[in-house]
């Protein structure tokens, strides 16, 4: 039998982001429908959440064109090759993980549920804690004085 090969040049993240935001998602949207409990007026909910899923789209494409640029990998299992600095990532170091925090919060006001959005909250940190962190880690090692840099100039979220 081969011997497993040991990926050390990737973010030690047991699950991948998309899985964390579906794994919510999916609990927010049964939450809200035993317990409908309203968060804003209807139709207020419903345009700050369009607002948020189309900022989050805007966000999501331009870090993902930034990545692109500069010819990195957006999977976080993967290596990454370059330190991307520009685009969304001028203003947050974490642009992606921020897009997927406003699609939860802009859909979460689309069904108008206050237990959606409080469990967004855990979301927040559950992607903070599981892989922003260990993503953080990963980049200041690999990348050394010039991540320093970065963490110095460009806040982690906003």
């Amino acid at each position: 039998m081969a011997e497993e090969q040991v990926r050390t040049d990737v973010a030690d993240i047991k699950v991948i982001p998309p899985v964390i935001f579906g794994g919510f998602l999916v609990g927010g949207l049964v939450l809200a429908a035993i317990w409908g409990v309203p968060v804003l007026p209807r139709v207020l909910a419903h345009g700050l959440g369009v607002c948020l899923l189309i900022a989050a789209g805007f966000v999501a494409v331009t870090a993902f064109q930034a990545m692109k640029r500069q010819g990195t990998a957006v999977h976080p299992r993967t290596p990454t090759d370059a330190l991307v600095t520009d685009g969304p990532f001028a203003y947050s170091r974490n642009p992606l993980y921020l897009s997927l925090l406003a699609i939860y919060g802009g859909l979460a006001l689309l069904v108008n549920s206050l237990l959606m959005v409080l469990l967004g909250v855990a979301l927040y940190f559950t992607l903070q804690r599981h892989v922003v962190e260990p993503e953080e880690r990963y980049l200041a090692e690999k990348f050394g004085d010039a991540y320093q840099d970065y963490l110095g100039r460009v806040r982690r979220w906003l």
